[in-house]
């Protein structure tokens, strides 16, 4: 545990090197520029289908019609998009498939700033690729994207899958800069990720935030809207897990708490669960700082508030959104929790496709993922002591070295799996290549 003094140091660091923080880290990305945020419009397709109605109180879906070029127009500042063979990590040989073809996927894109992403080229009219859109009646009806995965069979589970502070709307994606749709499809299993809800910590708030759309009820939208219906929609079964990474780590936390028993799994990938004071308090208001808001105007200072998933006002609404606080709520849940230490690791040296040699790139990484990173590892480390204390199991994974981005997310989201599958009742589709 770091002294009180070693503590100070690190929030001064990490205020100091959040401003540099950009598009790489998912947690504290940098504000967009006008050309970005033109290029992060929603997918310009031909004529919906018809909208799938709903009951009262619920989410109405429409489905984009897929003709092959919604996510790439969606994010056409990105070049690169092509199929190519898929090549081992470790070996660098192509991978093939049950026929001894080479197996088709992802290839790198490459920006102008020198920064690489991972690109799913939609050209394919790949059937089990969708993009819909969700109007949210406790959000005025706004239009919410997402990126849905098909199972394969009917009557699988769902994992929702959270951007972090970006919130889909730039370029530091789960859709971008992973290979997860490749992924998940192997899984046999339904995934739906929401790609709106920037610096919102996918929470209810107390004030509504015109420069972030207007009123913010994400988790009514997200437990109690969207749920019933993407769910109908995919002819899924109830069983459910849900992941986030950065921002949204300290989210799913806070859903498990507020909903206990909805969520058969979970995953948190370098969060903090504090929010109310010390470093997890820094942390929180640097990141909406990006929205020009603060943790008071999101949760209130302490008075009741009842948010558009609960049937009553709820006492202190700040603290009851300290997942460190309300630790004793995650007895009983299923969960893979995650941190690096801030030094760096495989994803950050030279040799990295996501640094490429590109010596900017690589000192962002080092330094501001560095001290964003062992900001987070402080946190995490303060939840597992609590929840050891009180006698809560967890699948803890603190890795040696890493900074906060992308690469190590990408690791989590293969080594999540076998958690999240055996709390969604499939543990036992899980070999040991996954």
């Amino acid at each position: 545990m770091r002294s009180s003094s070693s503590m100070s140091r690190l929030a001064h660091s990490l205020a100091v090197s959040t401003v540099a923080a950009a598009t790489l880290f998912g947690g504290l990305p940098a504000v967009a520029s006008a050309q970005e945020a033109a290029a992060t419009e929603a997918p310009a397709t031909t004529a919906p289908a018809a909208e799938t109605a709903s009951t009262d109180g619920l989410a109405t879906l429409t489905k984009e019609t897929n003709d092959g070029k919604g996510l790439e127009k969606w994010r056409a500042k990105v070049g690169g998009f092509k199929r190519a063979p898929l090549k081992d990590k470790k070996t660098g040989k192509v991978i093939l498939d049950e026929s001894g073809q080479p197996k088709m996927g992802y290839t790198y894109g490459e920006t102008e700033s020198g920064q690489q992403y991972y690109i799913y080229n939609t050209g394919s009219q790949d059937p089990r690729v969708s993009v819909y859109q969700a109007k949210s009646p406790s959000m005025n009806n706004r239009s919410v994207p997402l990126v849905v995965i098909h199972a394969k069979d009917p009557n699988r589970p769902t994992l929702y899958v959270l951007n972090g502070g970006d919130g889909g709307e730039g370029s530091a994606n789960w859709i971008m800069q992973t290979p997860m749709i490749d992924f998940y499809k192997e899984k046999n299993v339904n995934v739906v990720v929401p790609m709106e809800g920037k610096f919102s910590y996918y929470s209810d708030w107390v004030n509504d935030k015109k420069n972030l759309g207007g009123k913010q009820m994400w988790e009514t939208f997200l437990t109690k809207e969207l749920p019933p219906v993407i769910e109908k929609e995919l002819q899924a079964n109830d069983k459910r897990a849900i992941t986030g990474m950065s921002m949204s780590a300290t989210t799913v936390l806070l859903y498990a708490q507020h909903h206990p028993g909805f969520y058969d799994a979970i995953g948190s990938f370098s969060g903090c669960a504090q929010t109310t004071k010390d470093m997890g308090l820094i942390a929180i208001n640097l990141t909406l700082d990006r929205a020009s808001s603060n943790v008071n105007e999101m949760w209130g200072n302490g008075e009741a508030f009842q948010p558009g998933f609960a049937d009553a006002p709820i006492d202190n609404y700040l603290q009851y959104n300290d997942a460190l606080i309300n630790a004793e709520k995650l007895r009983g849940q299923t969960m893979y929790i995650s941190n690096a230490s801030g030094l760096s690791g495989r994803w950050d040296y030279w040799s990295s496709p996501r640094t490429k040699g590109n010596s900017a790139a690589m000192a962002e990484v080092e330094v501001v993922g560095g001290v964003i990173e062992g900001a987070t590892n402080y946190c995490t480390h303060q939840l597992k002591a609590k929840l050891d204390k009180a006698g809560i199991p967890a699948e803890w994974n603190f890795r040696p070295t890493g900074t906060h981005q992308w690469g190590y997310w990408e690791d989590d989201m293969h080594l999540s799996w076998p958690t999240l599958a055996k709390g969604m009742g499939i543990g036992d589709e899980v070999t040991d290549e996954q």
